[in-house]
């Protein structure tokens, strides 16, 4: 018992909301909701195994990101979210865009560096995204990368709540 209370009393701490019906483990968290994500990558990496070799990059990545109402607080220093989704398209140059891509997956939001990182994969690993930075107010914007086979595009990202 003394945990879960913690843990609420931290998510309280960070802006969460304790949701009644749930337990003191569930909460709901300003986190909680749907993204407008964009992401640019200036960089290319064609072999990630060689990653000193770079080129110049016009890609993009557009999408959006839910992050669902399940929250589960493990500890006062970690609040986890199970169902995120993302949907997504990638241009890897202006008006070369593959088709639309969902993923699913879960994240962690470390309260003490308020940061996050998003994970995305596709079954077998042909397509892998990065995104990471820190929550605050209604977004979270970082760095990001988007990695397919061998090849890899760097960059940054922004995902602002929807209203």
């Amino acid at each position: 018992m003394r945990l879960g209370l913690a843990a609420s009393l931290a998510l309280g701490a960070c802006g969460g909301d304790a949701d009644a019906p749930a337990g003191p483990a569930h909460v709901t968290h300003k986190m909680v909701g749907t993204y407008a994500l964009r992401a640019t990558f200036p960089t290319f990496v064609p072999d990630v195994r060689r990653s000193s070799t770079t080129e110049p990059s016009e890609a993009t990545l557009t999408g959006t990101l839910v992050v669902g109402d399940t929250v589960v607080a493990t500890d006062p220093a970690h609040i986890g979210f199970p169902d995120v989704r993302l949907t997504d398209v990638l241009c890897t140059a202006p008006g070369r865009c593959d088709p639309s891509e969902s993923f699913t997956s879960f994240t962690t939001l470390f309260v003490v560096e308020n940061s996050v990182t998003f994970g995305f994969s596709t079954f077998g690993g042909g397509r892998t995204l990065h995104f990471d930075g820190p929550f605050a107010g209604d977004s979270v914007a970082g760095t990001a990368w988007v990695q397919l086979g061998t090849s890899r595009y760097d960059g940054t990202f922004v995902a602002r709540k929807q209203r």
